[in-house]
């Protein structure tokens, strides 16, 4: 019941701790995913902006190629918009090595599969021709095939004369110039054709869907259904313009579109430079719209994880990821100590009850060895005191004879021995309890104090059927420091044990003395049932009472082999239990060897 009652107030106790410390816990938790969620919003946020910010400047790119109209794509063309009776040619824009550090170079292709760049003319500047030859190297290795599906018509310029402006503006053009240089030479027949060649009609751009995109390839005679503006107009009037898309083929990045005239269409795009796009161009960007909130990184998208926030980059960009975090570690957003605070109040709480659970139980198994031992107290008073008393009762009534007086005599004078000795053995206890126990240490010869001892106690023993073996003990003098009173106690309490629980078939208790290097040995061996090796340092708890002592029900306190440690300590040595090579148990005390003794 007491058991119960303790666990009901350790419960009462803890558990408004532990509700406190899991409530503290799980308001910072909240706290901690607000946080998260917060940064989490700014994190994202900043990609959102460099995100944004990255497509508006690839869409500028996009809108601006997307405003050249289709005859800049030769290197000379005839400007449809000069105010003149007579034709002019012009160079193209197209024909310089671009301005934009992301643009390599501008690239035609025409049905047929006939590939051109206004920068590989052969008048044009060595640096454009370079630039040109490398840009149509790059378009034929990696774009020709996928792009070739989308130029249809004429396979060649001769045969798309008047039908195809886009593929024969290069060759109206070339024919003007050679005409206008002749005429500037003075050929007069060259001047003539100059003078009598009609402009080149003015064609209107229509910007149409990809919707209406042909899907078949190379199939030039299949007509798309014509808008109401292209029903109105004259044939070849019209130039019906896709718009400019970015596409991605392995590390070639390009913007590109259809331009169809007459039913038949050619391919006209810009090769973007993708270490220029890649590198300094998107790091410059992303420098300038980083914020001090967060810090981006650029990956490839199918790159392992390890962003607070990834998203994908527009085309044709779309192979990388925008990788956001926020600067510096996550503060207050990790929960580790709070954690490590709540394992160690609710291990607290455990320990602390377990504590004083076992605390209790000590209490209550110490109350039960206190009733065992005033009971066993009381019971060894009560035998000499009940012996006093009738001896002293006798003789006052003057039942003792002559003959058996020195009988009783001596038998009161064993009692009180035996109280003395009692009450002496509860007050060493006592003071070694309270660590008040004192010695006086002299030099004496042990093992004739020994002897002096045996011979003393000899008689007393003999009567309850011990059989004294001193043959242990040596003649000559084994010096040693020793208290002579703690000694004596030693001894007796050692004696008194074996007497009582070491009774068996054979009564024979054997005593010895020796040296042991620096220290002296005394020992006392019976031949009863000995100690269970489990018990053998439990034996010194004061109180403590082996299980076969318990099970033969041989009264004793408890106190014996407790005084016989404590005394030995006191006396700069130890006691143990230590094996026994026969039956029974050998108890030994080592003592301090005198200083001027012998070797």
């Amino acid at each position: 019941m007491d058991r119960v009652r303790a666990w009901h107030w350790s419960a009462l106790l803890a558990l408004p701790v532990a509700l406190l410390a899991v409530g503290w816990y799980r308001v910072a938790a909240r706290e901690a995913g607000a946080r998260q969620e917060a940064r989490q919003r700014t994190v994202a946020q900043g990609a959102a902006l460099v995100t944004a910010a990255l497509g508006e400047a690839l869409e500028e790119l996009r809108a601006r190629e997307d405003e050249r109209p289709y005859y800049h794509w030769t290197y000379y063309y005839t400007p449809p918009d000069l105010i003149s009776v007579q034709e002019g040619v012009a160079v193209s824009p197209l024909g310089a090595v671009p301005r934009d550090p992301r643009v390599q170079g501008h690239f035609q292709l025409d049905p047929g599969g006939a590939l051109s760049s206004p920068l590989e003319h052969p008048e044009a500047p060595m640096a454009s021709r370079a630039r040109g030859l490398r840009v149509l190297r790059e378009v034929r290795g990696g774009l020709l095939a996928p792009l070739a599906r989308h130029a249809h018509g004429p396979p060649s310029a001769l045969d798309a004369l008047n039908t195809n402006a886009v593929q024969t503006q290069a060759v109206y053009s070339n024919e003007v110039l050679q005409d206008i240089r002749a005429a500037q030479s003075g050929e007069r027949s060259a001047w003539s054709r100059v003078q009598n060649r009609p402009r080149a009609p003015l064609r209107q751009r229509m910007d149409i869907p990809w919707e209406r995109q042909p899907t078949q390839t190379h199939i030039y005679t299949q007509i798309v259904p014509r808008t109401p503006e292209e029903s109105q107009a004259r044939p070849g009037e019209i130039a019906r313009y896709r718009p400019m898309t970015f596409g991605r083929e392995g590390s070639l990045r390009y913007v590109w579109r259809v331009v169809e005239t007459a039913g038949a269409a050619s391919v006209q795009g810009a090769l973007l430079d993708d270490g220029v796009l890649r590198g300094a161009w998107l790091q410059r960007l992303l420098a300038r719209h980083r914020t001090g909130d967060v810090t981006l990184a650029v990956r490839p998208w199918d790159a392992p994880g390890g962003c607070e926030h990834r998203a994908r980059l527009p085309p044709p960009l779309d192979d990388l990821a925008l990788c956001a975090a926020g600067v510096g570690p996550a503060e207050g957003t990790s929960l580790a100590w709070q954690r490590m605070a709540l394992l160690g109040v609710l291990a607290t709480l455990v320990l602390a009850t377990w504590a004083r659970q076992r605390a209790h139980a000590r209490e209550v198994a110490l109350a039960a060895v206190e009733r065992s031992f005033v009971a066993s107290v009381s019971h060894e008073l009560r035998t000499p005191l009940a012996t006093l008393r009738l001896h002293a009762e006798m003789l006052a009534e003057g039942w003792v004879t002559e003959a058996r007086r020195a009988k009783v005599l001596k038998d009161l004078v064993a009692q009180t021995t035996r109280l003395s000795r009692l009450v002496e053995d509860v007050l060493t206890f006592g003071r070694l309890a309270a660590g008040k126990a004192t010695v006086e240490l002299v030099e004496l010869d042990l093992a004739g104090r020994v002897r002096a001892l045996l011979e003393a106690e000899r008689e007393r023993l003999e009567a309850r059927g011990v059989l004294l073996d001193a043959s242990g003990v040596p003649s000559e003098e084994v010096r040693a420091r020793v208290d002579p009173t703690a000694l004596e106690q030693v001894l007796l309490n050692l004696l008194e044990n074996a007497a009582r629980y070491g009774l068996g078939g054979d009564p024979t208790v054997s005593v010895g003395v020796a040296v042991r290097g620096e220290q002296c040995l005394l020992y006392v061996q019976d031949r009863g049932a000995g100690i269970p090796e489990a018990e053998r340092e439990r034996v010194f708890d004061r109180f403590y009472r082996g299980e076969g002592a318990s099970r033969s029900h041989v009264a004793g306190t408890g106190l014996g082999l407790a005084i016989v440690r404590g005394l030995s300590r006191a006396m700069g040595g130890d006691a143990r239990v230590a094996p026994s090579e026969g039956p029974g148990c050998r108890v030994e005390v080592l003592l301090a060897r005198a200083i001027s003794a012998p070797s």
